[in-house]
């Protein structure tokens, strides 16, 4: 069990700066799929790669998915208007996340 204040904040904070840009960027069906199916992912990579009776909470894998789905976008895109400040935006909400 790795919940705590801390780590509900740093999803939140995540979700709140990212959620936005994914969501005009892919569109409100886009969005919700990738973020429905990166924490249902998440979830269940951890559950397979686990303790036995360990137990899981939050969003976490939802908020790597759509940090995937941004810096993928972004790095395909390089050049265009704007894919280096989303880049640099995944990286610190990266970073806010691993530590």
């Amino acid at each position: 069990l790795h919940g705590s204040l801390m780590h509900l904040a740093s999803n939140s904070y995540s979700l709140w700066h990212l959620g936005p840009q994914a969501e005009a960027l892919f569109g409100a069906e886009r969005f919700l799929l990738l973020y429905v199916l990166s924490g249902v992912g998440g979830n269940l990579l951890g559950l397979w790669m686990g303790a036995a009776r360990s137990m899981s909470v939050g969003a976490s894998g939802a908020v790597f998915g759509l940090m995937g789905g941004l810096a993928g976008h972004a790095l395909r895109t390089y050049g265009v208007a704007g894919a280096s400040q989303t880049l640099s935006s995944v990286s610190r909400i990266l970073l806010l996340n691993l530590f």
